[in-house]
């Protein structure tokens, strides 16, 4: 199984849960987690024959400290207020190095110990937590709201158990991860026979089908009470699930089944039917059971959005595609398996983009993928301008998809490609195009792929263009701000004889000049070398635009992509 990201929460005040002073009094100490350690070197060990080096690193450790202590003196931590001090741990760092950092010093550990917006997100997932840490941990976040992940063992089901039957009703989000029969039944009745009240957020991963093992009818979620219930990610037999208002609320959902219960269209079917209220549905297909009669499968009215992975290759998003209705669907993803057939690639690409008519495209490379990319096409609702239509590809080869985009790329308008856009031969023509679009590279992955970039093609090419738009009059080259958690705090920068050789060699359009180049996010190389080169690409453009980059909001839908 996949491991968890620790989820985070938000940083409150004061409470009246604290331990002595004494490091030794903590019950949860660095040796409870020993396996995270690493040993000390002893100072026996360091060479006799060379005292005067052990002399120099001892002095130049000693000059460190030195400063360190008089950077503390000048600026000591305590100076921060407690929610900032809180929130810092609360977003960065783990449980286990949280509880080390309650021995560093009196002050962090007055503070954290007594500060409980810095226990308001515990997880024990792949931590072997002696017996009453968990439980002494929950009570240092006093009665605030908890973000929990839980993993139930044959060594801790008692204790989780316990902790969850006494904080569930404090839940915001909760995950739980089922990895042993002992327990399994102690677990779902806990789960089953306390309301959760203000719970917005459930994942529960049992892939050996412990969860209602006994296949009870009066098993229902949280007793039928989580009025805020909106997010559930769910990898166990769907089949124990017995239907209550705790599922009718659920509006986003991610679900997978198990080997003791194969995905097939009555399942998905009845999955529909337990999550009455669902709009956005994602199924990780892991295995396809036909169904022996025919089986007609209706749509909740409710759903917008439904989103096929599939996780192996034994398996295709269009098993269950093909014979379900999609077209009123406001969004439709599917995820290809890497290994698959490009025959099965194209099948399913033009099962997708059927039957649309896209004024929108998005075409992005993945890392290390070949020529496997990710198409996005966008239009508007016939006569609603403020409802968008969206289909995505993920996982494909671009050279399996001319025949499907050749077709969209008739009518859209505005065309975004990633920097490693680069095929073989040249992209189908895109003759109402006016907006061309360059993603760039995040600053870190430069090195590893930027000699894949667009910008770094050779001057001549054999399939002369890279793309025909006729009618642009916009290009755009755009780069995430360096503020982007993903572009580990690089800026992306362009030399101005990239840009010039990409206008001039590799596009084709009808006016004499583009209207507009726009840089945003991305910086050009300012230097008299390139005055010559900068003055050239000025007779290329009407008007050049500098736009500061932005992060992208997270979107409801990508939550829905993985089991995080």
């Amino acid at each position: 199984m996949p491991g968890y990201d620790e989820s985070t929460g938000c940083s409150v005040s004061h409470s009246a849960h604290a331990l002595p002073e004494s490091p030794t009094s903590i019950p949860v100490t660095s040796a409870s987690y020993a396996e995270t350690t690493e040993p000390v070197p002893s100072p026996t060990t360091a060479p006799s024959h060379d005292k005067s080096m052990a002399h120099s690193s001892a002095a130049a450790a000693e000059a460190v400290a030195l400063m360190a202590r008089r950077l503390n003196d000048a600026a000591p931590i305590a100076r921060l207020p407690s929610e900032l001090f809180s929130g810092i741990f609360l977003a960065y760092i783990p449980l286990r190095q949280q509880v080390r950092a309650t021995c560093v010093c009196r002050i962090w550990r007055t503070t954290l110990l007594s500060t409980p917006s810095a226990w308001m997100s515990l997880s024990n997932y792949g931590v072997a937590c002696p017996e009453g840490v968990l439980t002494h941990l929950l009570g240092l976040s006093g009665t605030l709201p908890l973000h929990l992940d839980l993993e139930a063992t044959s060594l801790n089901w008692v204790e989780v158990c316990a902790c969850l039957r006494s904080c569930i009703h404090r839940c915001v989000s909760l995950a739980v991860t089922l990895n042993a029969t002992d327990g399994a039944g102690a677990l779902t009745a806990v789960l089953s026979e306390h309301p959760a009240p203000v719970l917005r957020a459930f994942r529960l991963y049992d892939r050996s089908s412990h969860f209602n093992f006994d296949l009870r009818n009066d098993v229902f979620l949280f007793a039928g009470h989580a009025p805020q219930l909106e997010l559930a990610k769910l990898h166990t037999d769907l089949s124990r699930l017995r239907p209550c208002e705790s599922l009718r609320k659920v509006k986003r959902l991610l679900c997978c089944t198990t080997v003791a219960d194969r995905m097939s269209l009555r399942r998905f079917q009845n999955i529909l039917d337990l999550f009455s209220g669902i709009e956005v549905l994602s199924v990780d297909l892991e295995d396809w059971l036909p169904d022996a009669e025919a089986v007609s499968v209706v749509m909740p009215k409710s759903l917008t959005d439904l989103i096929i992975k599939s996780c192996l290759s034994n398996v295709s998003p269009l098993a269950l595609l093909q014979h379900i209705p999609t077209a009123h669907l406001l969004g439709l993803r599917a995820k290809m398996h890497r290994s698959r057939r490009s025959e099965d690639a194209a099948a399913l690409a033009a099962h997708i983009f059927a039957n649309t008519r896209p004024n929108e495209m998005s075409l992005e490379t993945l890392l290390g993928g070949a020529d496997h990319m990710n198409v996005y096409v966008f239009w508007d609702k016939t006569n609603d301008q403020d409802v968008e239509c969206a289909r995505r590809l993920y996982n494909v080869p671009f050279s399996t998809l001319r025949a499907s985009l050749t077709s969209a790329f008739a009518s859209i308008t505005r065309l975004s490609l990633g920097e490693g856009v680069v095929t073989s031969g040249a992209l189908p023509p895109v003759p109402a195009l006016t907006a061309l679009t360059v993603h760039l590279f995040y600053g870190m992955f430069q090195k590893e792929c930027g000699e894949d970039s667009i910008f770094l093609l050779p001057r001549h090419r054999s399939d002369e263009h890279l793309i025909s738009c006729p009618l642009l009059k916009t290009l755009e080259i755009s780069a995430a701000p360096a503020s982007d958690i993903d572009t580990g705090g690089l800026t992306t920068w362009l030399t101005p004889d990239m840009i010039y050789d990409f206008i001039h060699f590799h596009m084709s359009y009808d006016a004499p000049r583009l209207e507009r180049l726009v840089f945003e996010g991305a910086m050009l190389v300012e230097n008299y070398i390139y005055e010559t080169t900068i003055a050239r690409i000025l007779t290329l453009v009407d008007d050049v635009e500098w736009r500061r980059g932005y992060v992208l909001d997270p979107s409801p839908y990508d939550e829905l992509m993985n089991w995080n």
